[in-house]
């Protein structure tokens, strides 16, 4: 949805939409966790921020909206309209147990817009945008280490620590943690990880909508094989 005079541009920047919504689906294996998912596209003035997401719904600004003339804002809004649809799966609909198991949840929806952008805007450009990722991860932890998981990080600073560019740094790193452990276990086996969580929260009898960080280790080792003295390190490393 946006205001009229949008329209022409509405049409354009949303028709690569179903690609992604059909992508995620495949590869959880399950559908859409609600009945239906609205975009609105406010005028900058209106809008808090440039996305805002709530449960089968995103709240964007305008300024994402482009024409078939522009072609440098193509790739960057698919990618933040992805994203958004992300943390509906991740974020939205299975939600962090806890403050200190935020950053699984954004990692876990990073993670599946990598997917996007690897198989839809090609893997030359998923390497490049993760090379940038992991340079400015690696710049910022050289005067300390970004925190992901801590009462300091998650409690204290009042969420404060998700927004500007120390959420995004925070963000890219979530991801890069998830890609580590992915290449450990094989791309088949995170995989059935996520499967696993999503059938999970979809269950008739007793769902489960929320993730911890002590679970996901679990999953690790039960689903992906890996043994619990190389997780219990490689979470405490990070």
């Amino acid at each position: 949805m946006c205001l009229p005079p949008n329209l022409p541009k509405l049409r354009h920047t949303v028709e690569f939409f179903h690609n992604a919504f059909s992508e995620y689906e495949q590869y959880l294996d399950a559908k859409f966790p609600f009945g239906s998912y609205n975009q609105v596209f406010l005028s900058p003035e209106m809008a808090i921020s440039s996305s805002t997401v709530g449960a089968s719904l995103c709240i964007l600004t305008s300024q994402v909206l482009f024409d078939e003339k522009v072609i440098d804002q193509t790739i960057d809004t698919c990618i933040k309209l992805a994203f958004a649809l992300s943390r509906q799966w991740f974020g939205v609909y299975i939600t962090p147990e806890a403050p200190n198991d935020e950053w699984l949840l954004d990692g876990l929806a990073g993670f599946l817009t990598d997917l996007f952008i690897k198989k839809f805007l090609g893997n030359n450009e998923a390497r490049y945008r993760r090379y940038k990722a992991n340079c400015a991860v690696c710049k910022a932890d050289d005067s300390g280490a970004t925190a992901l998981s801590s009462s300091f990080a998650c409690k204290d600073l009042y969420g404060t620590h998700s927004i500007g560019l120390l959420g995004k740094i925070r963000s890219w790193k979530s991801v890069a943690i998830l890609q580590m452990l992915e290449k450990q276990m094989g791309p088949d086996f995170f995989k059935k990880i996520l499967q696993a969580i999503i059938c999970r929260a979809q269950s008739t009898t007793c769902p489960v909508r929320s993730l911890s960080t002590k679970e996901f280790r679990h999953f690790a080792n039960k689903i992906g094989n890996l043994e619990r003295p190389f997780l219990k390190e490689f979470f405490l490393g990070g």
